[in-house]
């Protein structure tokens, strides 16, 4: 499933993945998984087991995708079993605003190189 995504990223972005941020939850820990990615060029940066803190930037962004699908669920009065919908709104909305951290380009223009025309939209839930 890694390799997969691997060859997703590496060839949309023409760049090659030199590091991985992992938990240390286990699923990505075996010797036969630092093998490979040792095998890949990847370096594997593994937190400490049971500290989110480590995560910091993941799971802020996490924390704020969740507060805005919920405010996106809310404001459209859509009921709590598409809450995971709303998620993926909230996503896709981060992925397609500026930011000052790419100076003022959206995460979207960035990865695939051009400005993504978004008349597209429309109200969730309509």
């Amino acid at each position: 499933m890694v390799q997969q995504w691997q060859k997703l990223v590496e060839r949309e972005s023409g760049q090659k993945i030199g590091i991985l941020n992992i938990d240390n939850g286990g699923k990505y820990t075996s010797k036969e998984y630092e093998t490979y990615l040792h095998c890949e060029g990847i370096s594997r940066h593994v937190t400490a087991p049971h500290t989110s803190a480590e995560n910091g930037i993941s799971e802020h962004s996490h924390h704020t995708i969740m507060s805005h699908a919920r405010a996106i669920q809310l404001g459209a009065k859509l009921p709590p079993m598409l809450l995971a919908e709303c998620a993926q709104a909230a996503c896709y909305m981060k992925n397609h605003m500026p930011t000052k951290a790419l100076d003022e380009k959206t995460p979207h223009e960035v990865w695939m190189g051009h400005k993504l025309n978004l008349a597209h939209l429309h109200e969730l839930g309509c």
